[in-house]
């Protein structure tokens, strides 16, 4: 894959190839493999790309697209619609079309890439962290939004009570006071139990103390 600082510039020479037009046309073959590019770099996990709309039911409003600008959606890995990463990417896509506010269309470009970029960047979120030889992984706690612009957990970040879900069972994991050394990883629905010493205090700490303690 290409770096990041590329995929937002072409994707922002793409959304603004259309951007004079009321409706975007059925993308093309290589125009769907640009934007599912883009989808991958931002860490969202696509089956899958095809043309059409993303159809959702809101009492206020009736039925209404995710993606109405962008005619483009993501399957998951079952092979349904993406929610997240379709909604996540028409939202890229509005923002690759805002209205001329800079003084030549070059500084305007320019600053809509780096936009892009930054927003790429921010949706990827927090690698999973291994948390026992058995496999058992440690997914970030899903962050407020439906694949809209949102920040997502660093490995700087502190440790809270719910510290995230765990992979595959679903459940949420928490934080407890175990003994005078040490806390523990529970799992809310399965009941798994890491051990880790009460001084780890954010998520990177955790991973390499993970990492070192299961050799």
């Amino acid at each position: 894959m290409e770096n990041v600082s590329e995929l937002a510039k072409r994707f922002v020479e793409l959304a603004k190839r259309y951007e004079e037009q009321k409706e975007v046309p059925p993308l093309s073959e290589e125009e769907l493999a640009l934007v599912y590019e883009v989808a991958c770099a931002a860490g969202f996990e696509c089956k899958g790309v095809v043309l059409g709309r993303v159809m959702v039911y809101v009492e206020s409003r009736g039925m209404f697209p995710l993606n109405g600008r962008c005619p483009a959606k993501f399957l998951n890995e079952e092979g349904g619609d993406h929610q997240a990463a379709t909604c996540w990417l028409n939202q890229l896509w509005k923002l690759a079309e805002v209205p001329r506010l800079f003084p030549s269309n070059d500084d305007r470009t320019a600053q809509l890439v780096e936009k892009v970029h930054k927003e790429i960047l921010r949706s990827v979120p927090l690698a999973p962290i291994w948390l026992t030889n058995r496999g058992d992984m440690l997914l970030e706690y899903p962050p407020s939004g439906l694949g809209f612009f949102v920040d997502h957990t660093k490995e700087g970040a502190e440790l809270g009570i719910t510290v995230g879900v765990h992979q595959h069972c679903n459940g949420f994991m928490e934080r407890i006071r175990a003994t005078v050394k040490e806390d523990v990883l529970r799992c809310r629905r399965c009941s798994l139990r890491v051990y880790l010493p009460r001084d780890i205090e954010t998520y990177g700490e955790l991973r390499e103390y993970l990492k070192h303690s299961r050799r």
